[in-house]
Order: structure tokens, then sequence, then C-alpha cells
């Protein structure tokens, strides 16, 4: 399958699949600004430009249905982890530095990571590890690794 979107300022996001050489719109006459596929492909992560901010969204290919995620981050803060069933993002918190959590695409539910920096984050170019136990990304123009710790 293949996402397409438009990213001028309203567009469309259709899925074209190559088996049965079919579109499918899923989001029409939206500003779409990014979007990655989780590692089964079976699931669409996606943000759409709502009030000046990046809103969150999911789609499952499977019924063709998307659905909002009440989190505002960008598409490069975002990483599925290999399972496809979870979500790990950065978002935008107080004092300017952002905040790690861990989003369960089935259920909604959301873990809080916990750090300790001496420069405020600011994340792009997020990945997780393969085991889930770390992350990596790019901040102020330097690369880090994030041993990731839920809150008690």
């Amino acid at each position: 399958k293949i996402a397409l979107f438009s990213k001028s300022l309203v567009g469309d996001l259709a899925i074209f699949d190559l088996e049965t050489r079919s579109f499918t719109n899923l989001i029409e006459d939206k500003a779409i600004t990014g979007l990655k596929w989780s590692p089964d492909s079976q699931r669409l992560a996606f943000t759409i430009l709502e009030n000046n901010e990046n809103q969150l969204y999911k789609a499952d290919l499977v019924g063709n249905q998307s659905k909002k995620i009440d989190l505002k981050t960008s598409i490069d803060r975002l990483a599925w982890t290999e399972d496809s069933n979870f979500l790990t993002l950065a978002i935008p918190a107080e004092g300017g530095q952002d905040k790690f959590i861990r989003f369960d695409i089935r259920s909604g539910e959301q873990i809080n990571y916990v750090y300790t920096a001496t420069d405020p984050i600011r994340v792009s170019r997020l990945i997780v590890n393969s085991d889930e136990a770390s992350i990596i990304f790019q901040s102020n123009d330097r690369l880090y690794t994030l041993i990731l710790q839920t809150e008690n």
C-alpha cells in the first residue's frame, strides 16, 4: 500500500492498494503536515495543522478508520515500536523542555517518561531502539541517547 497526500494548504490523504489497484480516501480537505507508517504497514500516524499546531491522528488501515489523538507534535518527533502497537513521542511541555510519552494505539493509554537534562531539549528525528529501552534523537544540533524510565 502507498499513502498519498498533498502538502498544500488543504489536501486529502488517500491509500493506494497495490494488490487491488484501488484508492481509499481517509481524510479530505485537511492540511496534512506529515505521516509515518507503522512497521507492520497496517497503521498510519499523521499530523494535521489545526489552529497553527500539528494535531496527531492515527489511521487503522484494516477498517480504513482514522481517529484524532489528543496530542500535539510533529511527525519527526514520534516513532513506532516494532510491534506497531505503541508510539513513543516528544511533545512540548512547560518551560521549553520536551516531554516524552509512550502512547498505546489500541487503548489510548499514555505513559510518561522522566529524564533530567542540563540543556533544554527540543526533539527532532526520534528513533526507538529495537529493545524499546532507549531512544535516539537530535536536539540543538547534537545527537542524544536516552534510557527510558517511567514516572513512579
